[in-house]
């Protein structure tokens, strides 16, 4: 498959650990002897040799530009390649898969294939560390709001006709559903989505699309009348009037008064959510 596999070169991997210095390649050599100058690194935790292969593999892969769903080289292949053990490949690709790099299809004609990750892999990652540092639904809403509000700035700046139109119609569907929970809801994660990638920061995309599926997975239990479904359209309407004005400083105090309102609702009907820890979950609306 012709520009759909990691390519054959002469790239070895350079970093190797003491635990696996030993194990014997798909040459014949060892790990230490398959690395380029078989050089540790000297300060800090030295990473496994498994983590710089998979490392290694992951800038294959993009360095390559392969795409969503192209078939890695099986693992003997990939030993040679890159100069390690096939129990250090079947370790890197492990790796790979629980970052969302790779996924392993099983059966006749399976192996690794790529898999582009997404902003919702760092949901649960990013959850997990903040449960475990303490912290609440208060202060992810609160840099939520902040994210968003420079999200929604600098998409005043950028966002394509193209962008308009589809913000246009997450607010179009969400007046002509406000008591149908099934496309409510999404529709209104959808327009926020649309917002994030219409700001031209990659960066600021992922980040807000992480605390946006984060507010969503822990404040479940909130439930919003037709009344207060109709004001949340209303306001995205005004964000995106702001938008088509180009008027930077109007859409960023839209989004900050619309961001805020999701705290000002929830200290009003759930006093007792916004104080409540994040939790690692999988739950969505």
């Amino acid at each position: 498959m012709a520009g759909n596999t990691i390519g054959k070169g002469t790239m070895k991997v350079s970093t190797v650990s003491q635990s696996t210095a030993g194990e014997r390649t798909a040459g014949g050599r060892t790990a230490n002897e398959g690395a380029a100058g078989g050089k540790a690194v000297e300060a800090g935790r030295k990473p496994k040799i498994a983590e710089v292969t998979a490392r290694a593999i992951g800038d294959r892969i993009v360095d390559q530009s392969l795409t969503e769903g192209a078939t890695l080289p099986n693992e003997r292949l990939m030993a040679e390649e890159f100069g390690v053990g096939r129990t250090t490949i079947r370790e890197a690709l492990r790796l790979l898969e629980t970052q969302g790099v790779i996924r392993i299809k099983p059966g006749p004609g399976g192996g690794p294939q790529v898999r582009r990750p997404r902003p919702d892999d760092l949901v649960g990652a990013m959850t997990l560390i903040l449960q475990f540092l303490g912290a609440t639904l208060d202060e992810v809403a609160v840099t939520r709001e902040i994210i968003e509000t420079a999200v929604t700035a600098m998409a005043a700046e950028h966002a394509t006709p193209d962008d308009l139109a589809g913000l246009q119609q997450t607010i179009d569907t969400m007046r002509a559903n406000l008591t149908d929970d099934a496309v409510f809801y999404p529709q209104n994660d959808a327009f926020h989505a649309q917002l994030a990638r219409a700001c031209g920061n990659t960066v600021l995309l992922v980040i807000a699309e992480t605390l946006e599926r984060m507010t969503a997975n822990t404040s479940t239990e909130v439930e919003y009348p037709a009344r207060t479904r109709a004001r949340i359209a209303d306001a995205h309407q005004r964000i995106v009037d702001a938008l088509q004005d180009r008027d930077i400083r109007g859409a960023a105090d839209e989004a900050d008064e619309h961001m805020g309102e999701f705290r000002r609702y929830a200290r009003r009907h759930y006093p007792h959510l916004l104080n409540e820890p994040v939790r690692w979950t999988s739950n969505d609306r």
